[in-house]
């Protein structure tokens, strides 16, 4: 087994300082050999952070000796500290000389040296940090939701334009190259190799298309990263374009540009199973939304798109900054992580830390959208989160579990277990969590025999054995309404047993004599009665003959212990020496105990095929069948509308349009029979919402947008406006704001405005500033015209 150590050195190093620490690590005993690379020079040298990556840090490549070369008590970790003991000496030496330090370094003479190790130890990854304090554990076999190794990026920036009249320079363009740089290569961050990373600065248009060309086309790739900083113009009809170096403005027509139809092209042939594409640009929103009254835009299936504004809005800088706003809460996010979120930094952690940060400065703020195949972006993680709090973390769990999330809330016990299996309040409250789910399922369990089928002895064996996994005076109430109603059961059965004899008693009553009437005229029916009723029989028999020749009504027991009348193609199956008909074909069924209806297709005794299923209710479900489940396309009928869309083992899910009787009509994700994820509600009156559900509610990114050309665009939770939005009223002043309010930006709370809000005129001058509580302002900062 050969095991691979990379040292990625982060702080300033001299020429000769790289020199002797490669001279330190070649007499470490074991080593076998080991590659020198240096990172690409920075853009913006002398503006480095001391703690940095700079221009003449290094990555070590080491390849480890097997157990011939070291004995059994030897591991890799030994390694790690004697070549952190190397770089010690060398980077912490300032007056000494390497002769006169021991064997194992002195301690740190410059607390600022830095070292990230990472290790692949028998197919275990491990990384560890050393400062000034000594050494850390970062992670051990941490889940990563991309696999660094298997990720590429390229890093597009544009600060010079040729066209100056119509394009300004964005000096901070450059240090935005510099700190994504460092991010996606800091192994103690997403770890990317340096040769998986492709920065184009200030490149033309053709230069640039091809060398995305380039990159989409890398094979055995998983991950994609496109990255662009620089000016964005929204070209009409909602199309957004990215500006080059050489791109120009001629007649109101852009030439050398590149539109953002290109980019969604080349990610959609890259083999890449995921694609994050990251935006800081004018009109950026356009990639992620459309604008505020369109929503066509269709993104490329496995794509995170996140952008730095909205579809109408600007993105800032300063020009004497060292970072455009975005990218510098982009990349502190990656730095300094969140206290409340996961031990990695899932990619809706990014939106939320950039979110609130422009939020805060009263900037407009990101948007993003997740159009992922197979994971949503809270849980696609790309980073070690670095302000992890177990005790914060503890909340998510629980937080999952109120909600109803049981099996995600789970998996994060399960994680969380992983990482600290010496942990017993964690373990406790894991084993706490499962006797309550099921306790949960057991009660439910229980409700469903009791109110809904009536099975009471059923209903009270239920809640005895949930009364095993935790008492609970609520289920000692129901089992004690189950005793009631099992006690009545003979007094009923009895009832029944009367009813019945009486009945029956009725039936074979003579019947008492009625009084014959005096004879009328005969009719002509009468004179001709038996000629006709000769007729009917005739017809009766020969149809009934008819249908035993072609179809026989067979009476089918089905799975379940109901029974149905069936009549169509069947076939014959053996069971032990007993031969028996079971529908196969074309057929038509009746189901004895609801009065429900099917016909269509049948195969081995099962609905396949196209068929109808008709509920005695007048429910309707008109489309394909497999193995006795609706599974296909289909047209679902039912008494607030209809829906069509695709079924999969019984349930509808998936895209679908429905058009309900009232009026309304959705278009979008179904789950769990009801909205869930993207989609449109249009109502009966114009008003219409385009975003995210969840639940049948409003839930995410989102527009509201009223018949009177009134709209909101923001966060909505749970169907309120909740978070961060703009409301724009067209029809009047917006209410609780100041005279002539015409557009509010700022915080939201279940409806009502609530933070920090920003109040404009009907041209977009700013009238008022300040916080809200409740709906209403309660400190302000006014502005006048000018």
């Amino acid at each position: 087994m050969r095991n691979k150590i990379e040292i990625q050195i982060q702080t300033p190093a001299t020429k000769e300082q790289l020199m002797q620490i490669r001279d330190e690590i070649r007499k470490i005993d074991g080593l076998e050999s080991f590659d020198l690379r240096v990172p690409p020079a920075p853009l913006t040298p002398g503006k480095m952070d001391g703690g940095i990556l700079a221009l003449s840090a290094i990555v070590l490549d080491a390849v480890i000796a097997g157990v011939t070369h070291f004995t059994a008590e030897k591991t890799a970790e030994t390694f790690s500290e004697q070549i952190a003991g190397a770089v010690r000496r060398v980077m912490g030496m300032t007056k000494h000389k390497p002769e006169a330090m021991g064997p194992e370094g002195s301690p740190f003479e410059n607390n600022d040296v830095r070292i990230a190790i990472s290790e692949t130890n028998n197919g275990r990854k491990s990384l560890t940090y050393y400062d000034g304090n000594g050494a850390s554990n970062l992670y051990s076999n941490r889940e990563y939701s991309i696999d660094p190794e298997c990720t590429y990026a390229i890093l597009i920036g544009t600060s010079q334009y040729d066209d100056k009249a119509n394009f300004s320079p964005i000096p901070p363009v450059a240090g935005n190259m510099d700190e994504m740089y460092r991010v996606l290569s800091d192994k103690t961050l997403v770890g990317l190799p340096y040769e998986n990373i492709t920065r184009l600065y200030n490149e033309s248009c053709i230069n640039i298309k091809e060398e995305i060309r380039n990159v989409t086309r890398t094979e055995g790739i998983k991950t994609l990263i496109f990255y662009y900083a620089g000016h964005g113009q929204n070209t009409g009809n909602n199309q957004l374009s990215l500006i080059a170096k050489d791109t120009r403005a001629i007649d109101e027509e852009l030439h050398n540009d590149i539109p953002y139809s290109f980019i969604e092209k080349m990610m959609g042939s890259s083999q890449a199973d995921q694609k994050i594409i990251i935006l800081d640009a004018c009109h950026s929103g356009l990639a992620a939304q459309g604008n505020n009254n369109s929503f066509d835009f269709e993104p490329v299936l496995g794509t995170f798109t996140l952008a730095s504004t909205s579809a109408d809005d600007s993105s800032y800088f300063k020009r004497d900054a060292a970072n455009t706003y975005f990218t510098s809460f982009l990349t502190d996010a990656f730095k300094e992580g969140f206290t409340s979120s996961n031990t990695m930094l899932s990619l809706n952690d990014l939106y939320n830390y950039t979110s609130q940060k422009l939020s805060k400065i009263r900037l407009p703020v990101p948007v993003c959208k997740s159009q992922f195949k197979n994971i949503s972006a809270d849980k696609f993680y790309i980073s070690p989160n670095p302000s992890f709090s177990l005790e914060a973390r503890l909340g998510l769990p629980k937080q999952l579990y109120l909600q109803g999330k049981y099996e995600e809330a789970r998996r994060e016990y399960i994680l969380l277990e992983k990482e600290y299996p010496d942990n017993q309040a964690l373990r406790n409250e894991h084993i706490e969590f499962e006797r309550n789910i099921e306790f949960n399922k057991l009660v439910k369990e229980g409700d469903i025999f009791f109110y809904k089928e009536r099975k009471y002895r059923a209903a009270q064996m239920k809640y005895r054995e949930a009364l095993t996994v935790r008492d609970d005076e609520s289920v000692r109430d129901k089992i004690a309404d189950c005793e009631n109603h099992i006690l009545g059961e003979p007094q009923q059965d009895k009832n029944q047993q009367e009813y019945q004899r009486q009945k029956q008693q009725q039936k074979y009553e003579a019947p008492k004599p009625v009084p014959i009437p005096p004879h009328p005229i005969p009719s002509p029916f009468e004179k001709n009665r038996a000629q006709i009723i000769a007729g009917i029989i005739g017809i009766v028999v020969f149809g009934s003959i008819y249908l035993i020749l072609h179809h026989k009504t067979y009476h089918i027991q089905d799975s379940d212990g109901s029974y149905y009348k069936y009549t169509g193609d069947t076939k014959t199956i053996k069971i032990g020496d007993e031969k028996k008909e079971i529908p196969d074909g074309e057929g038509e069924a009746e189901f004895d105990d609801n009065g429900a209806t099917y016909k269509g297709g049948w195969r081995d005794g099962k609905f396949n095929g196209k068929g109808l299923f008709t509920w005695k209710s007048g429910e309707i479900y008109d489309g394909y069948f497999k193995n006795g489940y609706r599974e296909g396309d289909a047209k679902y009928t039912y008494k607030e509308g209809i829906l069509e869309g695709t079924w999969r083992a019984g349930t509808l899910q998936g895209s679908i349009h429905a058009d309900f009787n009232n009026g309304n009509k959705y278009d979008g994700n179904w789950m769990n029979n009801t909205e869930n994820g993207y989609g449109t509600f249009t109502w009966k009156n114009g008003d219409k919402y385009v975003g995210y559900w969840l639940n049948g509610e409003r839930h995410g990114q989102g527009t509201q947008t009223w018949a009177d050309g009134n709209s909101y665009s923001g966060e909505f939770k749970y169907g309120y406006r909740d978070g961060i939005g703009t409301l724009t009223w067209n029809s009047g002043d917006i209410y609780h704001c100041p005279q002539g309010t015409r557009k509010y930006y700022g915080g939201w709370k279940r409806d009502l405005k609530q933070g920090r809000g920003t109040c404009y005129d009907i041209n977009g001058t700013i009238i008022y500033e300040g916080n809200f509580d409740n709906d209403k302002p309660i400190s302000t900062t006014y502005f006048n015209n000018q």
